[in-house]
């Protein structure tokens, strides 16, 4: 693996590691049983071994109610399961949850390495020739058949024998790029049914850490920030040395926000982060301690156009294959919205590079060379 070639150190953290509600404590997960945490856990539990295929897709909060979920279970299962896959429950089909659930193998654990993705980008650039490597080069047109690829944008036009996309889904949903020929219908088509949800992350930069040791991560059931999260020994912020905790809002959550603005989202999650590490003796331990913030909309910008793929309400089964099928031989497609799993992360990535990657080196069999 390239993170071991690199000498990179991953730690594994459970998740959650915290939960808060407000008007309580914080809490470690497991240090006291909550009987509506265990419920929704078991709820969700029970979609690997549901058969969405003999009924109409289902929102998820609708499924829930009709197992008999209670306002306080759906608070946690908006705050935990559906924040975690980028949406709100209303905008999550049974029909891809179900999927998920069959093809998801790694538990609840994050792994979390000693240093950032970007790192591993770097490194996987430096076996690259000196100047085949082109970045701030967006793509307008591709023009596509037997014959190669021929990608154009406003910085010139490029031909290769195959080409492999990675475009986020919202950009393609955009039509930032058109093809012609056109993508066939079962593609188009499954572009119209997916899905990408807003998402927000709200950065504090804090002059001391505010959490207790070993803290990671909490899930905010009711808060007006679901998550929030933490990197250990990670220095982030200015020369001051200040640490930093990351707020991340996704659905309703992000919506509440973007309607909030950014100076009224930073004082609400800085009231927020002083009633969950408050304490008698320093009630507002955020707010005294407060550097300075960083609010990121994703689905404002530019080149992401939302935070990742979700089980999309309406999806088809076979919509993520279609998404990710080559086509002429010469057009590959990778990215997290191609997984058939319906991973919506880092995983989905890497796996779907390295399996667009195999289809690239077996359709170039006998050629002297591989394109871009």
């Amino acid at each position: 693996m390239l993170t071991e070639e690199m000498g990179c150190v991953m730690t594994e953290r459970s998740w959650p590691d915290r939960w808060f509600f407000p008007g309580g404590a914080l809490t470690a997960a497991g240090a006291a049983a909550d009987a509506d945490v265990a419920a929704v856990d078991a709820h969700f539990a029970a979609l690997a071994t549901a058969d969405p295929s003999s009924t109409d897709d289902t929102p998820a909060d609708a499924w829930l109610r009709a197992r008999g979920a209670t306002d306080r279970q759906l608070a946690i299962a908006e705050a935990c399961y559906a924040n975690d896959f980028g949406a709100g429950l209303a905008d999550l089909g049974l029909t891809e949850l179900a999927a998920e659930a069959r093809a998801w193998d790694s538990g609840d654990s994050y792994l979390v390495p000693d240093r950032p993705f970007s790192a591993l980008v770097t490194h996987m650039a430096s076996f690259v020739p000196a100047g085949r490597v082109r970045t701030s080069w967006p793509v307008e047109s591709v023009v596509w058949g037997c014959d190669g690829v021929a990608l154009a944008g406003p910085a010139g036009r490029v031909r290769a024998r195959r080409a492999i996309l990675t475009v986020p889904l919202a950009l393609l949903q955009r039509g930032d790029i058109t093809f012609d020929p056109p993508l066939p219908p079962p593609k188009a088509g499954a572009l119209a049914r997916l899905r990408v949800g807003a998402a927000t992350k709200v950065v504090v930069a804090l002059r001391r850490a505010i959490w207790p040791p070993g803290f990671f991560d909490a899930v905010c059931p009711g808060a007006f920030v679901p998550e929030w999260w933490v990197k250990d020994g990670c220095v982030q912020g200015d020369r001051s040395g200040a640490t930093a905790i990351t707020g991340f809002l996704c659905g309703r959550f992000a919506a509440a926000a973007a309607a909030l603005g950014r100076e009224r989202t930073v004082a609400s999650a800085l009231a927020q982060l002083d009633a969950m590490f408050g304490s008698e003796s320093d009630p507002r331990p955020a707010t005294d301690a407060f550097v300075g913030a960083h609010v990121i909309e994703w689905d404002k910008e530019r080149w992401a156009g939302g935070g990742y793929s979700h089980p999309s309400l309406g999806a088809l089964p076979t919509d993520r294959a279609a998404l990710a099928a080559p086509e002429g031989g010469t057009l590959f497609f990778a990215g997290e919205a191609t997984h058939g799993g319906v991973n919506p992360c880092l995983q989905a990535a890497v796996e779907t590079g390295e399996r667009a990657a195999a289809q690239v080196v077996a359709a170039a069999g006998g050629d002297d060379g591989v394109g871009a």
